[in-house]
C-alpha cells in the first residue's frame, strides 16, 4: 500500500509541475493545463488516503475506486488533448 501511495503522490507532483510549466510557458491558463493541476492535487490527496487506509476495508476500497477514477480522468484528458 505504501509503494502505491508514494507512486500516486509522485504522479500528482509531476502533474502539478507539468501543468504549471505549460501555463507559465504559454502565458495562458487553458482548461487542460488547469485540469492537470487539479488532477495532480487530487492525486496527492488520494496518495495521502492510501497512507491512512491500510487497516480499513472501506478506506482501501475507496482508495482503489479513486485511483481508477483518477486514471480514467487522466486518460480522458490525454485523449482529449491528442485529438
Amino acid at each position: 500500500m505504501y509503494i502505491g501511495a508514494v507512486c500516486t503522490i509522485s504522479v500528482g507532483i509531476a502533474d502539478i509541475i507539468s501543468g504549471s510549466y505549460v501555463c507559465a510557458k504559454d502565458n495562458t491558463f487553458e482548461w487542460y493545463n488547469g485540469g492537470f493541476v487539479a488532477l495532480g492535487i487530487s492525486d496527492i490527496l488520494i496518495g495521502v488516503l492510501g497512507f491512512i487506509s491500510k487497516f480499513s476495508v472501506c478506506r482501501v476500497t475507496t482508495y482503489i475506486v479513486f485511483i481508477f477514477l483518477t486514471f480514467s480522468l487522466q486518460f480522458g484528458f490525454c485523449i482529449g488533448i491528442l485529438t
